[in-house]
Order: C-alpha cells, then sequence, then structure tokens
C-alpha cells in the first residue's frame, strides 16, 4: 500500500498509457491486443512461483496471401532495456505494410508484461540463466501465438538488450528464425584485450566504485526513478526533453514521457537479470558494456548458415565501440555467417526513434525477397509485385503501387512531398531513383 501511494503506477495505468500513445498515431484500428498466459511449470523453474504469468503484444494483420504456394511473411519486434513494444510507434504501420503479420512483444519482465520476482545478482544467477529466463518464456509465446508454424520461421528485429535476446533465440531455437535485424544490439563484440572488469579496476575513481557497487546490487535506472516517488513523472519529461530536444508537441512529449514513466516505475523484474547478461567494462580510461558471454564467440557455432543478420548502430550511438563491432562482423563473415552491418546517419542509440525513414530503408534493403528465396512473398522480388492480390511485373509504377507507405517515406525524405501536397505528383526520375533504391537495380 505505501509503495502505491508513493510510487503513482500500475500495471492497468501503463496498458492505459501504451494504448493513449499508439491512439494518438491513429494505430489503434490496425492491431489487436494480446495476452498471453504461461504454463505454470515454466513460471516455477525461472520465476519460483506458479502464479500466473502473462506476456503483453499487439499484433497487425495483413490481408492473406491468395496464391497457398506463397508461405505470409511474419515479423515480431523486441524492445530493449527499460523500454516497451509502444515506442516502435513510428514504425509499426510500415512493418504491418511489409509484413503479412506482426506483433510487437514485451519481454518477460518488462513493459505490460508481467514482472515476476528476480532478486538475482550476477554472483547468484549465470549468463545462461540470465538469457534463457526471457528465452523460454518467449518460446511459449511464440508456441501459443503460432508464429513459426508450418516450418514457416520469422524474421525477428530487436532493439539493443533485445538485440542480444533476439539472437540468443535465434542461437537456441534457430528453425522458428528466418533474419535477425538488430537494432544498436548489446553484447556484439568481445572487450579488447586491455579491458578490465570495473570491480578489478586499478583506479581510485569514486564514479567507478560507484558504478561498481550499483551495477552489483542491482541498482538500475529504473531505481533512480522509483525512488523519485511522485516527482518521477516530471522528471521523466524533463529528461525526455532534454535527449531529444523538444522533437515532439507538448501533447506527444506527454504521452511519451507518461508511459515511459510507468514503464520505469513498474515492479522491477526484467532489469535485474539484465545484470547477469551484460557487465561494465573500463578500458584506456573509458567505461563500456560488454555481454558476459559476447555473441561474436558464439555465433557461428550456433546460427545456420541460412540465417541472415544485419546489424545497424547509429552513427552517435554510444553502444557502438569502434573498433570492436566492425572487427566482430568481419571475424563472423570470416567464420560463415551471413552478416552485415551499416551504421545510420543522425541517430543515436534509438535509431528507431531518430531516423525511422533511414531505418525503413534499411529494413525493406535487408528483407527484399529473391526468385528463389524459400521466404518469398513477391512484394519486393524485382520481378513481380502484389497488387490488391495480383501478380503484377514490377515496373516502377506497380512497385510504388504495392509499397505506398514506403514511397510516402521516400518522397517526404527528398523533401519532394510537403504537407496537403498529392503524393502523384512527382517525376519519372522520381519513380526511378526510388525503384533503384529499393531494389538495387535499375528499370530498364
Amino acid at each position: 500500500m505505501l509503495r502505491k501511494l508513493w510510487i503513482p503506477t500500475s500495471n492497468a495505468q501503463l496498458l492505459q498509457a501504451q494504448e493513449r500513445l499508439l491512439a494518438y498515431h491513429n494505430l489503434t484500428p490496425l492491431y489487436q491486443r494480446k495476452r498471453i498466459d504461461l504454463p505454470s511449470t515454466l513460471t516455477k523453474t525461472f520465476c519460483g512461483t506458479e502464479k500466473t504469468q502473462t506476456m503483453n503484444a499487439i499484433e497487425f494483420r495483413g490481408t492473406k496471401m491468395e496464391d497457398t504456394n506463397t508461405p505470409p511473411s511474419t515479423c515480431l519486434v523486441a524492445h530493449g532495456l527499460g523500454s516497451g513494444l509502444a515506442l516502435f510507434h513510428p514504425n509499426l504501420r510500415y512493418l504491418a505494410q511489409r509484413f503479412d503479420r506482426v506483433i510487437a512483444v514485451d519481454w518477460m519482465g518488462f513493459g505490460a508484461s508481467s514482472r515476476p520476482p528476480w532478486e538475482a545478482t550476477p554472483d547468484t544467477k549465470t549468463s545462461s540463466e540470465s538469457a534463457d529466463f526471457f528465452v523460454e518464456s518467449l518460446k511459449e509465446f511464440v508456441a501459443q501465438t503460432q508464429l513459426a508454424d508450418n516450418g514457416q520461421p520469422f524474421t525477428f528485429i530487436g532493439h539493443s538488450l533485445g538485440g542480444l535476446l533476439a539472437t540468443e533465440y535465434a542461437m537456441k531455437y534457430p528453425e522458428d528464425v528466418q533474419r535477425l535485424y538488430l537494432i544498436s544490439p548489446a553484447g556484439l563484440p568481445a572487450p579488447p584485450p586491455s579491458a578490465t572488469s570495473v570491480a578489478h579496476a586499478d583506479t581510485s575513481s569514486t564514479a567507478l566504485k560507484v558504478l561498481d557497487f550499483g551495477w552489483q546490487n542491482n541498482v538500475t535506472p529504473s531505481s533512480v526513478v522509483r525512488l523519485l516517488g511522485p516527482k518521477g513523472p516530471e522528471k521523466v519529461q524533463e529528461i525526455l526533453r532534454r535527449r531529444f530536444r523538444n522533437r515532439w508537441n507538448d501533447q506527444e512529449t506527454q504521452l511519451l514521457a507518461d508511459y515511459l514513466y510507468h514503464l520505469q516505475a513498474a515492479e522491477p523484474s526484467g532489469e535485474y537479470a539484465m545484470n547477469g547478461l551484460l557487465t561494465p567494462m573500463t578500458s584506456e580510461g573509458k567505461v563500456g558494456l560488454f555481454a558476459r558471454r559476447p555473441l561474436v564467440d558464439r555465433m557461428a557455432e550456433h546460427l545456420p548458415a541460412r540465417l541472415k543478420v544485419h546489424v545497424v548502430y547509429g552513427d552517435n550511438d554510444w553502444l557502438h565501440s569502434s573498433p570492436g563491432c566492425e572487427d566482430a562482423v568481419a571475424l563472423l563473415q570470416s567464420q560463415g555467417v551471413d552478416i552485415t552491418m551499416s551504421i545510420m546517419e543522425g541517430a543515436g542509440h534509438h535509431v528507431y526513434l531518430d531516423n525511422a525513414h533511414g531505418l525503413h530503408a534499411s529494413i525493406e534493403k535487408f528483407c527484399r525477397v529473391q526468385e528463389d528465396d524459400q521466404f518469398a512473398n513477391a512484394r519486393l522480388n524485382h520481378k513481380q509485385v502484389r497488387v490488391r492480390g495480383r501478380r503484377v511485373t514490377a515496373t516502377p509504377s506497380n512497385f510504388i503501387r504495392a509499397n505506398r507507405t514506403l514511397w510516402k517515406e521516400y518522397l517526404t525524405r527528398k523533401g519532394i512531398l510537403h504537407e496537403g501536397m498529392d503524393p502523384k505528383r512527382h517525376s519519372r526520375e522520381d519513380r526511378l531513383e526510388f525503384y533503384k533504391e529499393m531494389t538495387g537495380k535499375s528499370y530498364s
């Protein structure tokens, strides 16, 4: 009771904040809310409780493909630390147009999913146990929602900690995943040879000592928000305005701040498991966050050769360690992993918010379907596209009809389309350039 008086939040308030933010962006008519209950045997194994735990998600479904020989495309989207599914609001409309089925999910212990007790510290749970807390609950979610039924794997998009966990999932259940698109993933590179655990750093720095103490005792940014009590909402809004430089109008900023506050202030759970996955290290006077089991050391062994991976970091991304990330990708490529990497201009760690248009174009290229691709959905095949249920020759004009959302984003990004302007007012050169950008081929 005292906690509720001091910290003005609840799961109901969090869900309401989620719905208000999505409704503001006119997404509500496009999706269905999903609440998936996990079996008590699973929750008892990982959470020590038989109380029913629930995962929160929203699902978008497109028009079912008429060609029964062409399987529907599916996409699963997962957020990062201290985040939630509604923060993908700039991307969900695009994804719903690109894939036949899109599910955005809150990881167990985060967002509006259940937050079971997880009293572990790095000394009491192994990195593998911490990963399984998330991976096994998601596996049950995938089974109940039939995401990978009939042998048709899905595209998995994960941000930050969600990128690390998406990769953990793909390594353990590779049959479920067709592609990994990792946005600013945590834990990719190995720490540099000169790196030292903050706990063992030879320094008298008070800041490092405080960081180590906090990390070992599960003190997280969310802990600070809870400590602020009724002043928490105001502080979250202040940080949001500072980080994104008043990017949104007052109403949208308030909706985002309200949602973020309830995400941070809710019962601690998944954030504690994070400490078993990552650890702060110092090298040459700089502090970085690295995985206890770096992905670069394991992906070649556990990912099948057919599984494509793309990694994208912002050009001002605090989690992008150069040349560590580039070296990790080069090493994985030499080991036979089908992995590529790019840097997104005009973006920090939250690429999906900072440069949504650029991210969509990057996803589009990554998911471009080839004629011999087993997962082909004929939408981006350079020979044919599907318009209103019919396969037609992929001329630039038909390509635009099949990808109207991306076309409008392209025109806006190029400064061709302005508010109130008819998107049909463009030149042939615009159509040809858009076609080439999306397919990688010139039209002739």
